[in-house]
């Protein structure tokens, strides 16, 4: 029966989310503390991961998302941080294409390696970033792109992330009908 099977579907999709949720929180707790311990993760299966996580979000919003990965990666490093960053950014263009009226809504997620570095290009159509806030600004504490609606703590911690505790970088910059986020992330 189809509603038995979107039941089963959806408290999947639940139940991974409440699984993360919980894992976040912990990781939360632990933040600063030195003593966490860094391990070996896949890259394209994590992204992933998070945009199975949000697809009935983004199919409700008529947002379709691809993710280009040419071949498995294997970072270094607190996983779940990863997965708060992508969600983070995710989540971000998201928001941008709820704010706008824009047809054939596209995030396109790209991992490559090159230079030994992991690449990951998180690619949106929704309009762009306020140059105002490029190159740096959007990632300083307290600075939003959302107004009041936003509380700025979300790309300054997805900095603090990647720069840190992945000893990477993490820039944004405006294409052509929307905003590329680029993070760089060293081979182990």
């Amino acid at each position: 029966d189809v509603c038995s099977s979107d039941l089963e579907q959806n408290v999947g999709l639940i139940m991974k989310q409440v699984v993360f949720m919980s894992k976040t929180a912990e990781d939360f707790q632990n933040f600063y503390k030195p003593s966490r311990e860094r391990k070996d993760f896949l890259v394209c299966q994590n992204i992933a991961f998070i945009v199975e996580m949000l697809s009935k979000q983004l199919k409700l919003s008529n947002i379709e998302a691809e993710i280009v990965c040419a071949q498995e990666i294997c970072a270094t490093g607190y996983e779940n941080e990863f997965k708060q960053v992508i969600l983070n950014v995710i989540s971000n263009a998201k928001d941008a294409f709820m704010e706008k009226k824009i047809d054939n809504k596209k995030i396109v997620i790209e991992i490559f390696l090159a230079d030994n570095l992991i690449n990951i290009r998180i690619q949106d159509n929704a309009g762009g970033i306020n140059e105002e806030l490029l190159p740096e600004k959007l990632f300083e504490s307290f600075v939003s792109t959302k107004g009041d609606n936003g509380t700025g703590i979300g790309l300054a911690m997805c900095k603090t992330i990647i720069t840190e505790h992945f000893n990477g970088k993490i820039r944004a910059r405006n294409i052509e009908n929307g905003a590329e986020f680029s993070i760089q992330i060293p081979l182990r």
